[in-house]
Order: C-alpha cells, then structure tokens, then sequence
C-alpha cells in the first residue's frame, strides 16, 4: 500500500508517530475537559469542537483545491508568495463568514442554552481555519507529509495548554474556546508565513470547483457530527453528555486510518492527470483502513462501558454496551473517507448534493430514533452505509455488473 502512496516506509512510520503524538494530546485536551467539566458543560464543548470541525472541514474544501493544483504542476518553477489569490480571497470570504456568525451569536446561543462567548470563538475559528487549511494543503500539494504533522503537532500542543491553563484558572467553556481560538490564530499566522516557500495558487475561493470541494467535505463532516448535534437537542443535558463521551471513544477508530488519507488526495490527482486507474489503489487503502478500524472497535465492544468509567470518572452510561454499539456503526465513515478524497480529486459535480440527500434523511431519521438509544446507534451508521453506497462511481456498479454477467455466462 505504501508504494501506491507513494511515500517511503520511514516517512510514513515518521508521520504515524507525530500525528499518533497530535492525536494523543487531543485525546488527553478531551479527557481533561471530561473530568473537570460537568456533563453539561462537556456536551457544550463537544458541540464547538464539532461546529469547529465542520468549519474546518468546509475550509478544507479550499485546501483540497490547493493541494490538487499543486500537485498536479509539480513540475512548475513556482514564485514564493504569502498572498496568493487563494489566499487572500479564502481570509477575505472566511472572515465575512466570521463576522456574521458573531452578529447572530446571541441567537445562536439562546438556540443552544449556552454561552455566547462560546459562538465568538467559532466566529473567530472561520479565518483561523482557512489559514490553516491553506498552508495544510500547500504541504500536501508539494509532498511534505512529515511537515504538515509537525504542524498539527504544535497546534495540538498549543490547544491543550491553553484549556489547561483555562481549567485551572476555573474559566467558562466560552472563555477557554475564545482563548484556543486566539492562540491558533496567531499560530496559523506563522504557519502561512512559513509555507509561502510551495508556492502560489491563483484560483479564488469562490470558484465552482473550490465550492464543490467545500460541499462534499462539509456535508461528509456533517454526517460524521449529525448523532451529536441532534443528541444535543433532544436528549437530556446529562444523557447528551455522556452520547458526548461514548461518540468520542467510538471515534477514536478513525484516527489511524484517516492519516492514509494524506498522502492519498495528491496520489489520485497525479492519477487523474494520468488517466491511470484508480481502482487498486483504492481497494488497498480501503483493506488497510478496515484492518486498522477492527482492532479498536473489538477493543471497545468487549470494554468501552468500563473505557469511559475509568477515562471520564462517569458513573453512569446511556445503556449497557452502547459504546461499542456505536463504534461498530462509526466504521463506514473511516470508508467513506477514502471516497470523498476519490470525488475531491475528480472534481465531480453533483458528489455533495447526494450527499445532501442523505443528510436530510439521516436527520429526519435520527429525531425518529431519539427515544431509543440503540436504535439511534444503528441510525448513525445506517447513513454512513448509504453515504457510501451513493458516492460510488457509476462505472464501479457497471464494470460489477458486468463481471457478474460474463461470469454467469460463463457458468451457463
């Protein structure tokens, strides 16, 4: 699989530990959150880790745009430049974003019974996430895999000292998020500053194939966050907490195999440019992805009841064996992962509105499944399935079909 990516097995064992790093010391900012934090208070920084996510994630929209022009001129003599048009229209469009958020922040916050400090931070996370995003894709474009993990390294770091010093000052969950967000800021800042060196990207965000980018990732992410945000309206204060605990556990599965996604966005778009076929690679990556999944999710069914006793110091769960109910049913998301980077190097059109579909079908589904807890589990990973089965290409369902009509004939 590493010689499909492309990448040496140094570099990749070298990525592995320092994002492995990253991901631990957000495990541990989430883990201190749940111990210091009440219920309520976790279940509302849960929910802005999410929003941030999926702010993030529509951002990362122009870092796939970004990562997939450079990489597809590899062979040009590019100029060193801070702004670029990518740049300077993506802060310019993320920064209008922001400020709306934080104009209707009371709103929002009335809506979701919290702080409205809470919402100026995500206001303040939309240029912050752009930047980001920017100089995530700059490294990816140009192959320096083992820099962007440094980066999501130091920015990690900075986050968990900064809810550290939150909790320990006995701040509000609003203050600690405008705080994380501030620090990121200025990190984010030097980061664009120290990636100009990949040069420049002269496509505005705010064209058709930027958009269709951001469509695809913010749609996949809200999918992924959907079983949180509609717990946090109609479950209990309390039980949304701890369906904020077991979600996060249960996404714990997906750490390893989304770091495969990395090096894999420039892979298909050099394939792409190519016409090289992208049906090994992919069924590889998915068969490695799905080996590294299973291990975590048996880990959990057989103890992720006693997981979250012993991690979070909660002396109650929503029911008996539901976390890794709810891992089982995370697996189609670390699958479905490997498609959208497919239809992200494609550029297809049309990949986020079916996507959409199947959003506003989860959600009517899971506000019928609110009463039942399992149930609910298993409608979180109905539409991971569904995801999956509306993003695979037509000629996929066609060369199956077929194989299978020669075979039959064959036999016959």
């Amino acid at each position: 699989m590493l010689k499909a990516l492309g990448i040496s097995r140094l570099k990749a064992l070298t990525v592995l530990l320092v994002s492995m790093t990253a991901a631990a010391l957000n495990l541990i900012f989430q883990f201190i959150a749940g111990r210091r934090l009440d219920l309520n208070d976790f279940a509302v920084l849960s929910l802005a880790v999410s929003i941030s996510s999926v702010i993030s994630v529509s951002a990362s929209g122009i870092q796939a745009a970004v990562a997939t022009d450079l990489a597809r001129n590899h062979e040009r003599t590019f100029k060193p430049k801070f702004l670029d048009r990518i740049t300077s229209t993506s802060l310019a469009l993320f920064g209008l974003l922001g400020l709306l958020t934080a104009l209707v922040s009371p709103v929002l916050a009335s809506l979701f019974d919290t702080d409205t400090l809470v919402f100026l931070a995500l206001a303040l996370m939309f240029p912050v996430s752009a930047g980001y995003m920017i100089a995530y894709g700059r490294l990816q474009g140009v192959t320096k895999f083992r820099t962007v993990a440094v980066l999501g390294l130091i920015l990690s770091a900075a986050k968990l000292s900064t809810l550290v010093i939150g909790v320990s000052l006995d701040f509000s969950v609003g203050e600690i998020l405008l705080g994380v967000s501030s620090v990121s800021g200025l990190l984010v800042l030097g980061f664009l500053l120290a990636t100009r060196f990949a040069g420049h990207v002269e496509i505005a965000a705010w064209e058709p194939r930027v958009w269709r980018a951001i469509g695809v990732q913010v749609t996949y992410w809200m999918l992924l966050t959907l079983g949180l945000v509609v717990a946090r309206i109609e479950f209990s204060p309390q039980d949304s907490g701890r369906f904020a605990l077991a979600d996060l556990l249960a996404k714990m599965i997906l750490v390893v195999p989304s770091l495969i996604l990395l090096p894999l966005l420039p892979r298909y778009s050099l394939r792409r440019s190519t016409d090289e076929s992208s049906l090994h690679l992919t069924l590889s990556v998915a068969g490695a992805s799905l080996a590294l999944m299973l291990i975590p999710v048996v880990f959990l069914v057989i103890g992720g009841d006693q997981a979250i006793g012993f991690l979070f110091g909660v002396d109650s769960i929503l029911a008996p064996g539901f976390v890794g109910i709810l891992a089982v049913q995370t697996i189609p998301f670390g699958l479905l992962g490997i498609l959208i980077q497919f239809h992200l190097a494609a550029e297809t059109k049309g990949a986020w509105l079916r996507l959409l579909v199947v959003l506003v079908l989860g959600t009517a589904l899971l506000y019928a499944a609110a009463n039942s807890f399992y149930v609910y589990a298993f409608v979180v990973g109905l539409f991971g399935y569904l995801a999956i089965l509306v993003l695979i290409p037509k000629r996929t369902y066609l060369a199956t079909w077929r194989y299978a009509i020669e075979k039959s004939s064959i036999h016959s």
